[in-house]
């Protein structure tokens, strides 16, 4: 990591036993944590608030795996690739990604940029040359920013997701407004009805749930009366919305998650998922964002 040139204040740089590079920022507004594995933020905790991100404290923090938590980029598809062999969610969530810049902004705020590009390395699963950056402003919200160049000369469908995982109190007792009158798919093994549903009020979740909702392109909020907080993702470049949460039986299939922690997460991704693909022309950008805060 070539930290030098990053002389910012409030920015350190760390590494792992395991290998893994870190870089913590503080500022007037909040601190978080990003690793280079992925561009992926782990932490945002504004100034005398709980972290808004969640992490189990089984993940793994080794490098080419994913970290079960935080906000894993998605791309170039969601879910299980149509190619046997092939990771769910993509490959760049367990690459190496370089810091193209770090600078503090006028507000205070703290801007990263880090970027993945097919000329740096041999991408197997690569089925186009591309460029991806990811953009995090560290302020008084959260706000990423996934940029995506198809740099061949044919158009090419993807998937993508900024798959975020929100710390909460209980769910028990937390809701996720915004999605009302969505239809959605439940993508849940043996679930009865894989699409056509329709969601009807808040979501509340009292068992499994892996619901992609669609059209959903406005603004969702997490309102958990336990923490007496309202979490608020404001969103473009996105019109499918993800909500996660395993539940008891699928909590304990996972290596990296402990049984219990189902009652305090929940993943609200924005995504490009199922009906909201998106076809990258040469050349043309196509970016998906979303901005977390408190309201």
């Amino acid at each position: 990591m070539n930290c030098k040139k990053f002389d910012v204040p409030g920015i350190t740089f760390s590494t792992l036993d395991s290998g893994l590079e870190i870089i913590s920022i503080s500022n007037k507004y909040a601190s978080a944590k990003i690793t280079t594995n992925g561009a992926h933020i782990f932490e945002y905790t504004p100034i005398g608030e709980k972290n808004l991100l969640w992490v189990s404290k089984r993940a793994f923090f080794v490098p080419g795996k994913p970290i079960r938590g935080g906000v894993p980029v998605c791309w170039p598809w969601f879910g299980a690739s149509l190619i046997e062999g092939r990771p769910g969610h993509g490959f760049v969530r367990v690459e190496e990604w370089q810091i193209s810049d770090i600078a503090e902004l006028p507000s205070g705020a703290t801007k990263l940029v880090f970027t993945l590009d097919s000329d740096m390395k041999q991408f197997a699963m690569a089925d186009f040359p591309f460029t991806v950056n990811m953009i995090f402003t560290i302020g008084k919200e959260l706000e990423m920013t996934l940029v995506m160049v198809n740099k061949g000369t044919e158009p090419v469908k993807i998937g993508c997701a900024l798959h975020t995982y929100f710390a909460i109190s209980d769910i028990n007792k937390v809701v996720v407004t915004g999605l009302d009158k969505c239809h959605y798919f439940d993508h849940k093994v043996g679930a009865p009805r894989f699409e056509g549903n329709y969601q009807e009020g808040d979501v509340k979740v009292t068992s499994e749930i892996d619901n992609v909702y669609f059209p959903a392109p406005g603004t969702t909020e997490i309102v958990d009366p336990g923490w007496g907080r309202i979490i608020t993702i404001e969103k473009s470049g996105s019109d499918s919305t993800v909500v996660w949460n395993p539940w008891v039986e699928k909590a304990t299939t996972m290596a990296d998650y402990a049984p219990e922690e189902y009652q305090e997460m929940i993943c609200v991704e924005s995504a490009n998922a199922k009906c909201d693909p998106r076809i990258l022309l040469p050349g043309v950008p196509h970016q998906i964002s979303q901005k977390i805060g408190l309201k």
